[in-house]
């Protein structure tokens, strides 16, 4: 899947949980066009999904909770339509 289909994808799961309100979408694109970093950031879904074949000899390795620089804007924010703040990572 390449980038293009992978953002699509995403941003047609994320209504499920933040409504129809596209607003905080747009918002997003915004600010991602505004620099390499937020753009980055916030794709990091794309980086889940390439991870098991980027690092192909890691796949085995034993798994442990790990957090470093996270932020909640990595994985994705939004409102919902009652004003609540939402995290999701696909």
């Amino acid at each position: 899947m390449n980038i293009h289909k992978a953002t699509q994808s995403y941003e047609n799961w994320m209504p499920q949980l933040y409504g129809r309100d596209r607003s905080p979408l747009r918002l997003k694109h915004k600010q991602m066009r505004e620099s390499p970093f937020l753009f980055f950031r916030g794709t990091f879904y794309r980086w889940a999904q390439l991870w098991p074949n980027v690092c192909a000899s890691l796949r085995d390795a034993p798994k442990v909770l790990a957090v470093g620089d996270l932020h909640v804007g990595s994985f994705g924010t939004w409102r919902d339509n009652g004003g609540s703040a939402v995290l999701g990572c696909r």
